[in-house]
């Protein structure tokens, strides 16, 4: 992959910000980039005894919390983050102001350092009972269901194991009676040992198989049959309770570095709008490197304008994505609606679209919409299902896709690349496309099975498709 890339698109970008690519227009792709330092440095260590959001948040007193970091943070500040697992949602209260005085969140060198949003759940579990299950060919004692209240858990307002994943705006969708359950799962997740359970729709689905779960109607209580029968305390249970995991509640932020911390377990909905597990809320100027984002029920990180329902910001985008790594995200990868210069390269994405939604038309390893002067290079995308590798819709201008490889992109509506409904000039090239499988189609409109193509151009002018 790498000789592939050097070949398509040079070396990749270095603080100059020049990467040696030319987008459509003619022009190289020049990052906004800058050599970083900073004023101060912020320690949080969630492992030391002595921490406390109450310390000066010194390297000696550390913040025992990311989020009290966020909120004293300063332009020209960064906060470095010991290892350990901190369960909480990380609310920046501000930006930096500029491409030299950025606001920095980053692991301290060879830490692992994962933000959560669930919670860890190890009590409270009883022998599910009182409702009917039909175990044909097998003794009902073997199938082993706990029950669990959640009227314990602290929501902060936000229950996802009460809320539909389909989210307001749903213009396109026209699902069959038999297909409305996929979009109708809950938001929350469950968890055992790592490995994110299948939700069933009706308490009788969990007699089909074991490693599921089932929410009652209120969503207060959840049914659980975990792996080989066996009971909870043999498990790591987690249940995923948190929209978001770092999100600013302001939006339109601008000028923040995350680096080399790992996300996981987002209950959020399916798009639109695009609210990531990790979001820049409508922000700009924003960098994401050597990061991982992990188990979304909807979108993993959305970097654009979010809603087309809303006014989209004077200034949208500008983001660099680079050596992130995104994993089993229900819906899309990466998210976003009109960004502008942005730079998406070497990046891992796989096991995305699991929820199929695709006839919700906004899945894809990465989904953009109306992107103007991008660079997407170098990037694997493999292993996706009714979802396509990568989806520019509609209105993109001067981007260009290059020296990325897709594979083992399943049961796809359109393929490995869909550029839709562009009229200006933007470039396809020097990419590797394997193993594409048609899509089955449906909706109340019959759609017939198809699409498995490797690259599909559609109401676009201006394309140029080369050396694929």
């Amino acid at each position: 992959a790498a000789l592939i890339v050097l070949e398509a698109g040079g070396s990749p970008a270095d603080r100059t910000g020049g990467t040696g690519v030319l987008l459509p227009d003619g022009r190289e792709f020049v990052s906004w980039e800058k050599p970083l330092e900073f004023s101060r440095t912020y320690y949080v260590d969630n492992r030391d005894p002595h921490a406390s959001d109450s310390n000066p948040g010194t390297e000696e007193l550390p913040f025992l919390t990311i989020n009290r970091a966020a909120q004293v943070l300063e332009p020209g500040q960064r906060v470095v983050i010991k290892e350990g697992i901190y369960r909480e949602r990380i609310d920046p209260a501000r930006g930096g102001s500029g491409p030299d005085d950025m606001i920095s969140y980053e692991a301290a060198p060879g830490a692992a350092v994962v933000v959560k949003g669930s919670r860890s759940v190890k009590t409270g579990w009883q022998r599910s009972t009182g409702y009917k299950l039909d175990v044909p060919g097998l003794d009902r004692s073997r199938v082993k269901i706990w029950r669990r209240s959640l009227q314990d858990i602290d929501f902060h307002g936000y229950n996802p194991f009460g809320m539909a994943s389909i989210m307001q705006n749903r213009v396109y969708l026209m699902p069959k009676p038999e297909e409305l359950w996929r979009h109708l799962v809950r938001r929350g997740m469950v968890f055992a040992d790592g490995c994110r359970l299948k939700q069933v729709e009706l308490y009788q689905d969990l007699a089909k198989a074991d490693g599921a779960f089932w929410c009652e109607h209120d969503g207060l209580t959840i049914h659980v049959r975990f792996p080989g029968d066996t009971e909870p305390g043999r498990h790591e249970v987690e249940l995923a309770v948190q929209e978001q995991v770092f999100a600013p509640r302001t939006s339109g932020l601008a000028y923040i570095r995350v680096k080399g911390i790992s996300f996981e377990h987002g209950a959020n909905g399916f798009p639109v709008p695009q609210r990531g597990l990790v979001s820049m809320s409508r922000g700009h100027h924003w960098i994401f490197e050597d990061c991982a984002f992990r188990h979304a029920n909807g979108v993993a990180l959305d970097i654009g304008a979010q809603d087309w329902d809303m006014e989209t910001p004077p200034v949208i985008g500008h983001a660099v994505v680079r050596r992130c790594h995104i994993d089993d995200a229900g819906v899309c990868g990466i998210a976003g609606m009109a960004v502008q210069n942005t730079l998406i390269e070497s990046n891992l994405i796989e096991h995305v679209g699991y929820q199929d939604v695709e006839l919700g038309w906004e899945t894809g390893g990465i989904k953009l919409h109306a992107t103007k002067n991008c660079l997407l290079r170098a990037n694997v995308i493999r292993h996706t299902v009714h979802a396509e590798a990568i989806w520019l819709d509609y209105e993109n201008a001067n981007t260009r896709v290059t020296g990325n490889i897709m594979g083992d992109t399943l049961e796809t509506l359109r393929g490995g690349i869909y550029l839709e409904a562009s009229h200006e000039p933007n470039m396809i090239d020097n990419n590797i496309i394997w193993k594409a499988t048609e899509g089955a189609g449906g909706g109340s409109y019959n759609m017939p099975g198809h699409g498995g193509w490797g690259i599909t151009v559609d109401g676009s002018d201006g394309t140029v498709i080369a050396h694929n």
